[in-house]
């Protein structure tokens, strides 16, 4: 079904000329006549005859020339028969004409204010120019194109646009409409496209409809949060509030705008020990009454148990040993950790190795310090992966001479984190090697903070290995070992590099009045390993108390 004329609200006193058009003269064509709560008018011909109405009422009729098939209730007629008609009436009225044929042939109407967009929009738009493109479907042969809009009475605009065909052959629709000079009048139009195909000038009517755009209405302008107009478009805020509508708080004491404030969030985002919407409330924490000592501590040593650490094991055994002896309590620590770890090679595939033994009596320590004689035992006569029976424990222990891999010290000083059952206690790591990391939760982000949720201090002393300065690690390579002692508030000793005998700073010891054994602890094994390291035996011995 297509249009051929479309008249609505037409006044049928003024004598309405509708011209019949269809493809060809011998198509039947179908008129239908409508009117607005009045009686439908009188229709003649373009020879004065009344058609008949084939189907009529009080408000509508159907006519035609020729009645064909009675049960349709529709009478059909030609463009021979009937070329035009005229709709007349002596009374004011409303009336509506509408012509259309049956065709399988159609076309589309597309409009869009850019010339390269393929398909636009069915709707146009009020104030903005817009290129009208077409797509035909059902003719060849296409030229000549016609594009001519009217209003919904049948009055023709100004404009008359030929269409033009020169668009991509990759257009879905390939004909384009130059832009109107005039835009179209908001409400519904009709728009005619005329064209030609072979002997043929068809016409088709297709619905448009031109929309207003919107004109938002400035928002009235308002001061908030206290402010008060200062003229036109300024404000005078308060002294917490700032910007042109007083909207943007201030925040003090280094605080930054919070984004998305509201559902609870405050104005700002204050940093530490501040408070309040503008972080203007200082919120003072009560200092702790705990005094950092000795009762309910774990003293842990994280040691490498490779060949280039080997030598090094007696002389940490036996300033553990002096150290336990010069305190002369049984309880100086309610438990003590020996962690050692290792990287070993079996058929051309790495493993860690990596054990720990926990003891808690005092008697147990001696089980620690045999710990580590094993390992100086088996650095000298046993072969890879042997099993010895050390004082109470029986351990795995496999040495390794290769100073070119790094070490699993990471994996060790996390599962000794996990191991320890005290918080505010002591981690001591010996290695010479640089870390890896074999699982993904051991690396240094999450070893700093599970030490420091525990309070947990990391203590690492850096060796040579085969006590050689030449195979020291570089620098690079001993920076994580460092971030991971000042981060968690230890100490980090590297051997490797020019040492006074000075102990660094304890961060946490220091606010004790007294010596603190975590702090005694970092000074016996920084002397012993400063002597080791200029070729001098270890201060202390197992019989007596030290002398460094």
């Amino acid at each position: 079904m297509e249009n051929m004329a479309a008249l609505y609200g037409v006044n049928p006193e003024q004598e309405v000329i509708v011209n019949i058009k269809a493809d060809y003269p011998s198509q039947m064509v179908y008129i239908l006549i409508t009117s607005e709560n009045a009686a439908v008018p009188g229709v003649l011909d373009q020879n004065g005859i009344q058609p008949r109405a084939e189907t009529s009422g009080k408000y509508f009729k159907v006519i035609s020339r020729y009645r064909r098939m009675s049960y349709v209730q529709l009478i059909r007629t030609t463009v021979d028969a009937t070329s035009k008609i005229f709709v007349t009436s002596k009374k004011s009225s409303s009336a509506n004409v509408r012509v259309w044929i049956n065709s399988a042939n159609t076309v589309f109407l597309a409009s869009n204010a850019d010339p390269t967009v393929d398909v636009g929009s069915a709707v146009s738009v009020s104030e903005l120019s817009s290129y009208t493109t077409a797509y035909i479907a059902g003719f060849t042969s296409i030229s000549q194109i016609t594009l001519v809009t009217y209003d919904i009475k049948a009055e023709t605009t100004a404009q008359i646009l030929s269409g033009n065909m020169s668009r991509g052959a990759e257009c879905t629709y390939p004909y384009i409409f130059p832009a109107p000079k005039k835009s179209c009048t908001p409400g519904p139009f009709v728009q005619e496209l005329t064209f030609a195909s072979g002997d043929i000038t068809p016409i088709r009517l297709v619905p448009g409809f031109c929309a207003q755009p919107d004109h938002p209405t400035p928002a009235v302008f308002v001061c908030f949060n206290g402010g008060t107009k200062a003229g036109t478009g300024t404000c005078r805020c308060t002294d917490l509030f700032t910007g042109r509508n007083c909207a943007t708080p201030v925040c003090l004491n280094g605080g930054v705008v919070e984004k998305f404030p509201g559902n609870g969030r405050p104005l700002c985002q204050c940093p530490a020990g501040y408070g309040g919407d503008h972080c203007e409330i200082l919120s003072c924490s009560s200092s702790s009454p705990n005094v950092f000592g000795s009762t309910k501590r774990s003293l842990a040593v994280v040691i490498q148990s490779s060949f280039s650490q080997a030598e090094l094991n007696s002389h940490i055994n036996s300033g553990l040993t002096a150290l336990l002896k010069y305190m002369g309590q049984a309880d100086a620590f309610d438990e003590y950790i020996v962690s050692t770890f290792n990287a070993v090679t079996v058929q051309s595939n790495a493993f860690k190795q990596i054990s720990i033994i926990c003891t808690s009596t005092s008697d147990s320590v001696l089980d620690v310090n045999s710990i580590l004689e094993c390992h100086n035992v088996f650095s000298h006569s046993v072969s890879l992966g042997a099993q010895l029976r050390c004082g109470r424990a029986t351990i795995n222990i496999a040495m390794k001479n290769s100073q070119s891999d790094t070490q699993p010290s990471l994996d060790a000083l996390l599962q000794t984190i996990k191991t320890i059952s005290y918080d505010k206690s002591s981690i001591f790591l010996f290695t010479d090697a640089p870390p890896y990391a074999t699982t993904s939760d051991a690396d240094m982000p999450n070893i700093v903070l599970a030490a420091i949720e525990r309070q947990l201090q990391i203590n690492v002393i850096i060796t040579a290995p085969y006590q050689m300065s030449s195979f020291c690690m570089q620098y690079p390579n001993s920076s994580i070992y460092t971030q991971l002692a000042l981060q968690t508030g230890g100490t980090i000793i590297n051997l490797c590099q020019p040492y006074a005998n000075s102990y660094p700073r304890d961060i946490i010891t220091e606010v004790t009045p007294y010596p603190d054994l975590v702090l005694s602890l970092i000074a016996w094994f920084s002397a012993v390993l400063h002597r080791l390291w200029h070729q001098s035996p270890p201060c202390g011995d197992a019989a007596g108390s030290p002398d460094c």
